[in-house]
């Protein structure tokens, strides 16, 4: 059972992105509806639209640590699991990179803390992902891997499986090996499913090659691919349906209550590939098995499991051999197999006896399985080689939805369907960019979703649900581009969609049974990220680095904002001389309160001198970071010196354009020569000075680096 790293390793090779997006500044803005669309013109700090408020999530003040993706958020909206390039403060020596942090929403705000892994992971090779692997809805349980501390005549790192408990502590599932990997839980993480190559148990000790299936279940682990007996079903190991990003499970292959579980193999190591079912981890049942009483029913054939309801009560799976007497052709076709009957049904045979070759994504099921949505190509009929379509199987039939769609999300009921294409499904639709529609299945309609704007949604823009970083969810989350009951969408795009919409940059908007209304600021010139929501769609998650609210004081650094209905809290106090409502300041950003740290005098730079925590950061990361507050517009300009062998000289400048008073975010790279005094462990007394033209007196401040600090 010993070995290296558990293949939930994430590599992470957008780290690098991600440190280039650390400068940002978007802001707020709110049009009046006799703008036109698009005006690029100065307007008063907005608010998001369809009632919202906004929240700030993460911490508003200058953090060393740097916003990498959102984990999970929770059912109700009020916590959010996220991980960081470097540490919050709060967190244990020795953190980890990325690291894991938890944002809790209270009855004033927003708080955050780091969450430590099971064990430090000093001395990790490479970057190994401590954050949880999946999550209960509301946060308070999750699955960690980690590697174990080093036993004596041990050489090599151990992985675990880990649960963290609501209190905060961990406990240690299993211990697995190199090529164990994580597949996923039941919703409240008790019952607990990964694969390994390894031999774990006594009864997996004859498989020759492929992986076992584990469950871990307030006992030891257990074999899953067994028959009732606890006999191996194959010494060729078995898989189970995985997705196409993390590997973990895909929806619907494990239930809810983690009783079922839906897995591949080939019995005895040869012919075709069969589908089982495991339940309550004590029962197996073969659901591929051929009901076909024809005479002749054809070859047998692999059969593969595509998909499940949430309760596991109803498995979809896809083959060309003739499992019913039903099925007239030889295509790949999919069944439905209901666990209680035990009975499959042929669900791609449309009227008129034309055959369709049923592709092999995972089907999209409503919860109680009455509504099943999958791609085909038909191969007879009129239909004939013109390519792949996507069709529903309800109660009422099989239906065609239209050509070449993507099919992101369908509401619980399956009624509704959102669309993503660059096909023109409507008339109004005149470009070749990728749009958004709303499939309704009780009518047949298609509501475009990515439209208005003064081009009519026409722009050459394409509407995105879904962002290629920030967005990597834990197992157990699924991402949400539209609420369960289908009403409201979430996408992005830098098209100006609504009049309050006054930049070029990608904003994140929101569709709300056909009226459209901005979820972030619509101004700056940096791009917004759409990250998710809950099922109700009350609770909007995005990232943006524009200044949305008094409160976010770091000036301009990125930050994860919720836009909440009937959201919102407090600021500690309105901006001075305007009431509350000042109008936007130059270069669309909204002005903020100054805070009481700053108003010591109207002719003075405030910075705060770094703290314990903060000085260690700048002596590894080699760059020094501060928020200083200025009590005017200007070009404010800081430089940093420091004794090297015999002299004293500059380490370290920065020069900053102040749009008007309040914070200013600076950033020093520290000289070569102060790196590498650093690095052997010899320490730095730094001078800083931060000055502005016009301003009487320079601000100092002083602080120990390395050695002392």
């Amino acid at each position: 059972m010993r070995g290296g790293a558990l293949r939930a390793v994430l590599a992470l090779g957008a780290l690098g992105f991600v440190l280039s997006l650390v400068l940002a500044a978007t802001d707020t803005t709110a049009a009046e509806a006799a703008v036109e669309p698009g005006t690029p013109v100065a307007v008063p700090p907005g608010v998001p639209d369809q009632g919202r408020s906004w929240e700030l999530v993460t911490p508003p003040e200058v953090v060393s640590a740097l916003l990498y993706n959102v984990r999970a958020l929770s059912a109700d909206g009020n916590h959010v699991s996220y991980m960081t390039t470097g540490s919050l403060p709060g967190a244990p020596a020795g953190a980890p990179i990325p690291t894991a942090n938890l944002a809790v929403r209270g009855t004033g705000g927003w708080s955050d803390q780091p969450v430590g892994a099971p064990y430090p992971l000093l001395g990790a090779p490479g970057f190994f992902y401590p954050g949880p692997l999946a999550l209960s809805p509301d946060l308070s349980t999750s699955i960690w891997t980690n590697y174990l501390p080093l036993q004596p005549g041990e050489s090599e790192k151990e992985v675990g499986l880990f649960r963290r408990e609501p209190d905060g502590t961990f406990i240690l599932l299993a211990e697995v090996g190199e090529s164990g990997h994580f597949i996923g839980a039941s919703e409240d993480m008790q019952r607990v499913f990964f694969t390994s190559e390894q031999h774990l148990l006594p009864a997996d000790a004859s498989r020759t090659e492929g992986k076992s299936i584990y469950e871990i279940d307030g006992s030891p682990p257990r074999l899953i691919d067994v028959d009732d007996e606890g006999a191996s079903l194959s010494d060729c190991g078995s898989s189970v349906l995985v997705d196409n990003e993390g590997g973990n499970a895909t929806d619907g292959t494990i239930s809810t209550d983690g009783q079922r579980i839906f897995f591949t193999t080939r019995p005895g190591c040869s012919g075709t590939s069969r589908v089982f079912l495991r339940q309550s981890g004590a029962a197996t049942t073969e659901i591929s098995a051929s009901q076909c009483d024809l005479p002749d029913c054809g070859p047998e054939a692999d059969v593969a499991f595509v998909g499940a309801t949430p309760s596991g009560s109803s498995a979809f799976l896809l083959t060309s051999q003739r499992l019913t007497d039903e099925d007239t052709n030889s295509y790949s076709d999919l069944y439905r197999y209901d666990v209680a009957s035990g009975k499959l049904t042929l669900l791609s045979s449309p009227a008129g006896g034309v055959g369709l070759a049923v592709n092999g994504a995972p089907v999209h099921v409503s919860a109680d399985g009455s509504h099943v949505y999958f791609y085909a190509s038909p191969q007879s009929g009129p239909e004939a080689g013109s390519g792949e379509h996507l069709y529903l199987a309800d109660s009422s039939g099989l239906h065609v939805v239209g050509p070449s769609q993507s099919l992101v999300q369908i509401s619980a009921d399956g009624r509704y369907a959102l669309l993503s294409t660059r096909a023109q499904l409507t008339p109004s639709d005149s470009d070749e960019r990728t749009d958004l529609y709303r499939y309704d299945a009780e009518s047949g309609a298609l509501a475009p979703v990515s439209v208005q704007g003064p081009a009519g949604g026409n722009g050459p823009f394409d509407a995105v649900t879904r962002p290629e970083y920030f967005a990597e969810t834990a197992a157990s989350q699924p991402y949400r581009s539209m609420s369960e009951d289908g009403s409201r969408i979430f996408f992005s795009t830098a098209e100006r969609l609504v009049p309050q919409d006054h930049n070029e940059a990608i904003d994140v908007y929101e569709w709300a049974n056909g009226s459209l209304g901005l979820i972030s600021s619509g101004a700056g010139d940096r791009e917004d990220v759409y990250l998710g929501a809950t099922p109700d769609g009350r609770s909007v998650l995005f990232r943006t680095s524009a200044t949305l609210l008094p409160s976010d004081r770091d000036g301009g650094e990125m930050d994860f904002y919720e836009a909440r209905i009937g959201g919102g809290f407090p600021e500690a106090a309105a901006a001075e001389g305007c009431g509350g409502s000042c109008p936007a300041a130059p270069q669309g950003r909204a002005d903020r309160a100054v805070p009481a740290s700053a108003k010591a005098g109207p002719s003075t730079i405030q910075v705060r001198r770094p703290g314990p925590a903060e000085r260690r950061q700048i002596a590894s990361s080699g760059w020094i970071t501060l928020l200083a507050e200025v009590p005017q517009a200007g070009h404010l300009s800081a430089q940093a010196r420091a004794r090297l062998g015999d002299h004293v000289q500059a380490i370290a400048s920065a020069d900053v354009a102040a749009a008007r008073p309040g914070p200013v975010r600076l950033r020093m790279r520290l000289s070569k020569a102060a790196r590498a005094r650093l690095a052997v462990g010899k320490g730095l007394r730094v001078r800083l000075a931060l000055r502005m033209a016009h301003l009487p007196s320079v601000r100092r401040v002083s602080f120990e680096l390395g050695g002392a600090s």
